[in-house]
């Protein structure tokens, strides 16, 4: 970067004062009662092991469902409402400036480093906020054929995880500040996962 130095070879003196080497503890069931709430190192393989495989099963079966939607709406015929892709656009700028916020960059500031303005960023969004909306409409569809409801006990199961996060207030306080956009929210997220719950067990999947 220094120009004066620029294509010139550049002999540097380096004065060492020590070397140190990172050892780790050999892995034993001492140190794994030490510092885990396991009492064998053979208890933790096998704690570590299940968590894995439990992790990789959901991954797949992530990935299976995602799939699955890509094929459905590819093969799917829908009119789509240009207001509601707008609205989708208009969550997924909403996603990315909470994210963006967590990393404390502003959204203009974002938008500046790579080059676009806000409506560049919504031209980009638009193919994938179609698809999205085009999936809500045939996931809403599927469950409207085929009756699938979201049962009162699973609803008050989601609202009790969502309201254990909030610090501050009892389970029962933050459940009953829960809005009713918040609600209708959450009752369509899980109508949607138990719909593609529906399409996979009745999905015919051909390995290749």
């Amino acid at each position: 970067f220094d120009k004066d130095l620029a294509g010139k070879t550049v002999t540097f003196n380096v004065l060492l004062h020590e070397i140190r080497e990172h050892k780790l503890p050999e892995l034993n069931d001492e140190l794994i009662k030490k510092d885990t709430p396991f009492k064998t190192l053979s208890e933790f393989k096998d704690d570590l092991k299940k968590k894995m495989q439990e992790q990789l099963a959901q991954q797949a079966d992530n990935e299976f469902k995602e799939n699955l939607m890509k094929e459905i709406i590819k093969e799917s015929e829908v009119e789509i409402p240009a207001a509601m892709v707008e609205r989708e656009i208009d969550r997924m700028l909403a996603n990315l400036e909470y994210s963006l916020a967590q990393s404390r960059m502003a959204m203009d500031k974002y938008v500046q480093m790579i080059g676009k303005d806000m409506q560049g960023l919504r031209d980009e969004f638009k193919p994938r906020a179609l698809d999205r909306a085009k999936g809500d409409l045939i996931l809403r569809a599927i469950a409207d054929k085929e009756k699938i409801e979201v049962a009162p006990e699973d609803m008050d199961k989601e609202l009790t995880e969502i309201a254990k996060g909030v610090q501050g207030q009892t389970v029962e306080e933050s459940k009953a500040k829960v809005s009713e956009r918040t609600k209708e929210y959450v009752k369509t997220y899980l109508r949607d996962k138990k719909t593609l719950d529906f399409l996979t067990e009745h999905a015919k999947i051909i390995t290749k």
